[in-house]
């Protein structure tokens, strides 16, 4: 079932939420996904614990899929959310075909949508403890690692003829190849396309992304940064700057080692702490855009991020 926002208001309002714990307490498998909202989260303790239950901002719509046979799509729902549903309309589509190309529509959704324990802390204990999930750069892995243990016989297409020999020496020895790659360090995890700084990048955006969101009740533009640059220099990450001309901007200062390749390149996670702070809250406001200049003249200012700001604000 997809509830959107407020379609649990209108299943608790329904003999439908007893047909629904009924049907999971007798053993069938009931998921439900929806916008989860601080006005609403309370209404889902009243579905069985046998029903499991998902956050995800992707999915708006109202509906639900039975089986691989039937399916409920809302036509129009009361803008109301409390309201008695006198408007409501919705589709009973009895098409294995649609009703396998909704399930598979939802349940692309499913796997990256949050579970309903971890999502609904945002609410009842205002954090935010999603999981997070890191992106490596693309490119075939089994390539790079037979490129690094410096293998070029080509893999067999058909079975071979079993070799007891190769069988039992098999295994007994490491390649010096395998062994140089584990005495490395971190610049070797490159050869698999595994940039640490992206890492520890996205690591920051996440930090920064609680920040925001532990600060979103401080309404002013000025009064959030000042917030924000304060906590950063308190944490000793680095020193934050800002300044009006040509336009407002934080500058940030940091000392990268970029010349060691062994050494973590925290700089990034610092970094990515202040941009994902600053996209968090001002990603979704029109009249704010966030430009991220990285700085090459300035030794020391490591980058800048401008606030440009709309001629209504």
């Amino acid at each position: 079932m997809t509830l959107g926002k407020f379609g649990i208001l209108h299943l608790c309002r329904s003999t439908a939420l007893s047909e629904v714990n009924k049907a999971a307490k007798r053993g069938v498998e009931v998921k439900v996904m929806a916008q989860l909202d601080r006005r609403t989260i309370r209404f889902f303790s009243e579905l069985d614990s046998a029903v499991d239950v998902r956050h995800s901002d992707d999915l708006e719509s109202q509906g639900t899929v039975m089986d691989q046979l039937e399916a409920i799509q809302y036509l129009n729902t009361e803008e109301n959310p409390v309201g008695r549903g006198k408007t409501d309309a919705a589709l009973l589509i009895q098409s294995s075909p649609f009703a396998e190309s909704q399930r598979n529509l939802i349940e692309s959704i499913w796997e990256e949508a949050i579970p309903f324990e971890l999502a609904s802390k945002r609410f009842t204990e205002e954090r935010i403890v999603d999981p997070l999930k890191l992106t490596l750069e693309g490119g075939s892995f089994l390539d790079r690692i037979r490129d690094v243990l410096q293998i070029s016989e080509e893999l067999p297409e058909s079975d071979t003829p079993f070799n007891l020999d190769a069988f039992m020496a098999s295994g007994l020895e490491i390649s010096d190849a395998r062994k140089k790659l584990g005495k490395g360090g971190i610049s070797s995890l490159n050869t698999f396309g595994i940039d640490i700084g992206s890492l520890l990048r996205q690591v920051g955006n996440r930090i920064g992304e609680e920040l925001a969101f532990s600060l979103r009740k401080i309404d002013g533009h000025v009064e959030f940064l000042s917030e924000m640059m304060d906590w950063y220099e308190y944490a000793g990450l680095g020193e934050l700057s800002y300044d009006a001309d040509p336009i407002f901007h934080i500058k940030v200062h940091l000392l990268p080692d970029v010349d060691n390749s062994d050494q973590l390149p925290l700089w990034e996670l610092d970094d990515g702490i202040i941009e994902g702070t600053l996209l968090s809250r001002y990603s979704s406001m029109k009249e704010v855009i966030i430009e991220r200049i990285q700085s090459t003249d300035n030794k020391d200012e490591f980058c800048r991020y401008n606030l440009i700001l709309s001629d209504d604000n």
